[in-house]
């Protein structure tokens, strides 16, 4: 069982990086569906234009809520700890 939770780790970090700003951060820096419709992008410039609005808008949950911060550091943490990242 702990083997395969070792080997789970890193998924399960990458998906916290995305899943947990929007869980934690404050309600009036969500990201809203209106905000990111990867369906609006018809050409490749359109698609660049949504992925940096979504790149503005994850920083701007990351600089405005230090708990997310906090609680990705010691994820990582973990990693390190289990040999997942080498130090």
């Amino acid at each position: 069982m702990m083997k395969d939770y070792n080997a789970r780790l890193m998924h399960g970090f990458l998906s916290c990086l995305q899943i947990l700003p929007a869980v934690i951060c404050k309600r009036e820096d969500a990201m809203g569906s209106e905000d990111f419709n990867m369906g609006e992008a018809k050409t490749e410039e359109e698609m660049e234009e949504l992925m940096k609005k979504a790149d503005d808008i994850y920083k701007k949950m990351y600089d405005n809520e230090p708990q997310i911060k906090i609680v990705i550091s010691g994820s990582f943490l973990e990693l390190v700890d289990k040999g997942v990242v080498p130090m």
